[in-house]
C-alpha cells in the first residue's frame, strides 16, 4: 500500500507492507491472504490428480500402440517393452509437471485448516475497507493541517511585509516631519525677519489719503524731500513742505516746479539740458542734433563746434567755400552764410596791369565748391576801362572768370572789384 501526503512545501510518500488485520486478543505472525491460496475446488481445476494422471498415461499408451498398429509411425507394431518405456517416460513426465495429491494436500490448507486459521476475503476486505477510510480521514486532516500551516505562513509572510511596509511609511512620515519642521522653522525665521523690517520700514513708510510716501519720518512727520506713489500710477517728489517739486506720469515729465531753474543731467553729466528763466540751454561734448520727421529723417540741424549746420551743410557762422585760387595778386573771399553765398573779387594796389581777354576766352582765376555754386551762371560787374567793361562770372561747376566785354582784344587793367550774393543751387530755403 502507497499513500502520497501532498503540503506546500513538497509531498510526502507512505508505504505500508506486510498488513495483516485479524480480529481477536490473540496476535499470530503474517501469513498469506485467504484469496492468495486455492481451496480444493480451486485446485482441482488447476492441479490433476493422480487417477487422472493415470488414466491419461494409459489413454496416450493406448493411442501410441494404436498409432504404431496402424503403421502411422512405421510398419511394425510396438512391442511390450516399447509401450512400457513411453509409458514410465510419460509418468515421469507427468511427475515432474504435477503435483500428486498427496503432494497438494501437503503444501496447501485445506479449505476447513485455513478458515480456522485465516480471516475470510469478505472479513478482509472489511477490514481494508475501514483501514482506507481511517487512513483517508487521516489524510485529509493531514492536508487540512498542511493548508492551514500554509496558510499560516502565508499570513505570518504577509504581515511581516505589511510590518516592513508601515516601517518604511513611519520612516518616509518621520523625515517628511522633519523637513515640514525645518521648513515651518525657516518660514518662521523669514516671517520675523520680515516682522523686524516691517518695524524698520515704519520710520520711512506711511499710507496716506494719496499713496504710499517715502521718506525720513521724525516724530510722525516726513523731514526732507521725500516721494509719494500716487494712487493713479504717478511719481512725486515733494519738498520739506509737501509741495510737488517733480512729477513723472504716464504722458508728461514736470520738473522744477516751484523752482527757477531745473537741469536734466545725462552720461555722468557730459551732456545736460538746463531750463532757467533766461532760456533753455543744450550742452554736449560734441554735437547737438535735432531732427524733424523721425531719427531717420534728414530734415536735420545740427550745432557742432564750428557752426550750425542743416542736412549735413553749414549755415552759421559764415564760412569760407572757396577751394581754389589761381592769381596771387587778385583776391577772392567765398563764404556761405544763413543759406547765402558772397563771392567778393579785387584787385588793389598791384603794380603794373593785367589784361583779361574777351569772354570767348574769359580767364579762370579761382573756383567754389560745387555744393555752393549757383543753379545757373551769374556775370558781375566789378571794372570799366576804354569803353569796355570788365565782367565777373561763377560757373555751375564753380569755376570763377574774369573777361573784357565789348572788345574783341581783351583790356589791361590796373584795379577791379566786385560783389555776386546768391542763393546755391542746392538752397536750404
Amino acid at each position: 500500500m502507497q499513500c502520497n501526503w501532498k503540503t506546500g512545501e513538497g509531498s510526502i510518500t507512505f508505504r505500508l507492507r506486510n498488513v495483516k488485520l485479524e480480529r481477536g486478543a490473540k496476535a499470530t505472525d503474517w501469513s498469506p491472504a485467504p484469496e492468495d491460496l486455492l481451496t480444493d475446488a480451486e485446485a482441482a481445476q488447476t492441479y490433476s490428480t493422480k487417477s487422472y494422471v493415470d488414466q491419461t498415461a494409459r489413454t496416450v499408451s493406448l493411442g501410441v500402440v494404436e498409432e504404431y498398429k496402424n503403421g502411422q509411425h512405421g510398419s511394425a507394431l510396438a512391442t511390450a517393452s516399447d509401450i512400457t518405456a513411453a509409458k514410465d517416460s510419460i509418468t515421469s513426465t507427468v511427475s515432474q509437471t504435477y503435483l500428486s495429491k498427496t503432494d497438494a494436500t501437503n503444501t496447501y490448507l485445506n479449505k476447513n485448516t485455513a478458515a480456522s486459521t485465516y480471516a475470510t476475503k469478505t472479513e478482509v476486505k472489511q477490514t481494508s475497507d475501514s483501514l482506507t477510510v481511517t487512513i483517508s480521514s487521516a489524510m485529509s486532516k493531514a492536508e487540512s493541517a498542511a493548508t492551514a500551516a500554509s496558510n499560516a505562513q502565508n499570513t505570518a509572510n504577509a504581515a511581516k511585509n505589511n510590518a516592513a511596509t508601515a516601517q518604511s511609511t513611519a520612516n518616509t512620515a518621520k523625515t517628511n516631519a522633519a523637513a515640514a519642521q525645518s521648513t515651518a522653522n525657516t518660514a518662521n525665521s523669514n516671517a520675523q525677519n520680515a516682522q523686524n523690517r516691517v518695524g524698520n520700514l515704519e520710520t520711512c513708510i506711511k499710507m496716506t489719503s494719496d499713496g504710499v510716501r517715502v521718506g525720513k519720518i521724525s516724530n510722525g512727520n516726513f523731514t526732507g524731500y521725500s516721494a509719494l506713489v500716487n494712487s493713479d500710477g504717478s511719481f512725486d517728489i515733494l519738498n520739506a513742505s509737501g509741495a510737488v517739486s517733480s512729477r513723472f506720469s504716464d504722458s508728461m515729465i514736470e520738473l522744477g516746479k516751484n523752482h527757477s531753474a531745473a537741469t536734466i543731467s545725462m552720461l555722468n553729466g557730459s551732456g545736460s539740458i538746463v531750463a532757467n528763466t533766461n532760456g533753455l540751454d543744450i550742452s554736449s561734448p560734441k554735437n547737438v542734433q535735432l531732427t524733424a520727421g523721425g531719427k531717420n529723417s534728414s530734415q536735420t540741424f545740427m550745432v557742432k563746434g564750428d557752426g550750425v549746420y542743416y542736412k549735413n551743410r553749414k549755415i552759421f557762422p559764415p564760412f569760407n567755400v572757396l577751394e581754389k585760387q589761381n592769381y596771387s595778386d587778385i583776391t577772392i573771399e567765398a563764404y556761405s552764410h544763413a543759406g547765402f553765398v558772397s563771392v567778393n573779387v579785387r584787385r588793389w594796389n598791384q603794380s603794373g596791369t593785367a589784361l583779361f581777354p574777351p569772354a570767348s576766352n574769359r580767364s579762370i582765376i579761382g573756383k567754389l565748391n560745387p555744393d555752393y555754386a549757383p543753379k545757373q551762371g551769374i556775370d558781375v560787374l566789378v571794372g570799366i576801362q576804354d569803353n569796355a567793361w570788365l565782367e565777373m562770372s561763377i560757373e555751375p561747376n564753380g569755376n570763377i572768370g574774369i573777361y573784357a566785354l565789348y572788345s574783341d582784344h581783351g583790356i589791361n587793367v590796373t584795379s577791379f572789384g566786385g560783389l555776386a550774393s546768391y542763393l546755391p543751387k542746392n538752397a536750404l530755403l
